[in-house]
């Protein structure tokens, strides 16, 4: 989970009210330190909260197997390349794939196969505001656009 505080993007653990970052450019005398991040806890009613907000990655390809989706979720940095090749895995056996453990399949696809990608927001704070539902906003959106995003969301970025 992310949060956009005093208009700087961290991580943020919910459970524990903290707020988490690597750079040392994005900190004060409030943060602590352990081993390489640095941390503050924080009140969830903090007027300094600009937004509190999930962001997935999706990518779009038709294997063209029954019964397989054609939205994959690219869950981390070891699933999608700079240079635009994406791990995608499925449970189950399909041919051609390479199986990873008992019932989980994966397949390298080539950025040239990639038909489209998205990128969703789940917003739980906005604008200040806390929601009683959560707002969902995916878009489409281009290569770069996806790529650019992926990489401000990369752990070492925030």
């Amino acid at each position: 989970m992310y949060i956009k505080y005093k208009n700087l993007t961290y991580s943020y653990l919910k459970r524990n009210e903290e707020i988490l970052t690597y750079i040392i450019e994005k900190t004060d005398e409030t943060f602590l330190k352990d081993d390489d991040i640095y941390y503050k806890a924080i009140d969830y009613n903090d007027k300094n909260i600009q937004d509190i907000f999930d962001v997935e990655f999706y990518i779009t390809w038709d294997s063209k197997l029954l019964k397989v989706q054609t939205k994959w979720r690219i869950l981390n940095t070891g699933y999608y390349m700079r240079d635009g090749k994406v791990y995608i895995s499925h449970e189950g056996q399909l041919p051609g794939w390479k199986m990873e453990e008992q019932y989980i399949c994966s397949l390298l696809l080539d950025m040239n196969e990639i038909e489209g990608y998205s990128i969703k927001y789940t917003y739980n704070v906005k604008d200040g505001q806390r929601l009683e539902t959560p707002l969902v906003i995916e878009e489409n959106v281009e290569r770069k656009e996806f790529e650019d995003t992926f990489v401000k969301y990369m752990e070492e970025n925030i």
